[in-house]
Parts: structure tokens; C-alpha cells; sequence
């Protein structure tokens, strides 16, 4: 057996950060499939169908091959639970994706955490400073929990003959 080899701080904070990366992209498509389904859509592709993909297949249009953001699926999503609140994804996670996406990151020192600033849109040649987040460990750890929950929530909306999609 393949014993793993034991990681250091900057390993395992890159480690950390990654899996925060992967749930998010893993929300995503957790949404493009719920929502697919959610519409009553056809089956897209049959079940392990993405594996044999390549350049040059044509799909149907659906929420699983669209181009649509996450705060875009985020809000579809919500639309579709208004009477159940619990059900609804906050607001809070299309902005940690797009502060990802768009803000800027930076380690004040070789071995320290990495801050996390995001920038409004200049207006009239100014921007705003939106967000400062220091990616601790700690805070780490809570958004990939965070996220591991939604995702599960949002999973456990698919029809129960349809959650091995």
C-alpha cells in the first residue's frame, strides 16, 4: 500500500485552497445538473456518457452545457425554492467565487497567509476595495465545509431515480 508523504505548512495550505477551488467548481455543477433536471429536461448523456466526449460532439443546449455564471445558476436555483428558504444558496458564495475570480492575491511574506483583495469596477477612474480576506487556515477549513453542505443540499434536491447522474 502507498503510504503518502507527510505535508508541510505551504503544502497543506495550498492543499486547503485547492479543495476550496474544487467545491466551488463541484457546486456549479451540481446546479447545472439540478437545474437541468429541475426543468424536466431529457436525460442529457447517458450515465458515464462525458467520459467518451471529444472535440467536435454536438449536445443539446441545457443548463449543463451553458455558459451561464454561478451567481446566474445561484439565482435560477433560489427562484425555484422562494417557498423554502432553507433550500436557497446565499448570496455570499457567487461573491467568494467571483472574488476568486476577479480579485487579486498576495502573500505579504514567503510563508504567510495569502490575503485576498477584491476591486469594485472603476467609476470616473477610482475603484473601491470591496473585500480583504486573510485565507487562514481556520477560514479555509470553514468555507470547504460550507460549500461540502450546499452541495450535498443541492444533490439531494435530484429525483431519487436520478441521483447516480
Amino acid at each position: 500500500m502507498e503510504t503518502r508523504p507527510q505535508l508541510g505548512q505551504s503544502d497543506a495550505y495550498a492543499l486547503a485552497l485547492g479543495k476550496l477551488l474544487a467545491n466551488l467548481t463541484t457546486l456549479e455543477f451540481a446546479l447545472r445538473v439540478v437545474l437541468h433536471h429541475m426543468d424536466d429536461a431529457p436525460d442529457l448523456l447517458p450515465k458515464d456518457a462525458f467520459k467518451s466526449l471529444k472535440v467536435g460532439d454536438e449536445l443539446p443546449a441545457s443548463w449543463i452545457t451553458s455558459w451561464d455564471s454561478l451567481g446566474n445558476l445561484i439565482d435560477a436555483y433560489n427562484e425555484k425554492h422562494n417557498d423554502a428558504p432553507e433550500q436557497q444558496i446565499p448570496v455570499q458564495v457567487k461573491d467568494l467565487r467571483d472574488a476568486f475570480a476577479h480579485g487579486r492575491m498576495l502573500a505579504y511574506e514567503p510563508e504567510s497567509n495569502i490575503v485576498l483583495h477584491r476591486f469594485s469596477k472603476p467609476r470616473d477612474g477610482r475603484v473601491t476595495v470591496e473585500a480583504v480576506q486573510v485565507l487562514t487556515f481556520e477560514w479555509l477549513g470553514d468555507q470547504i465545509r460550507k460549500l461540502h453542505a450546499l452541495v450535498v443540499m443541492v444533490l439531494g434536491r435530484l429525483p431519487e431515480g436520478r441521483k447516480s447522474t
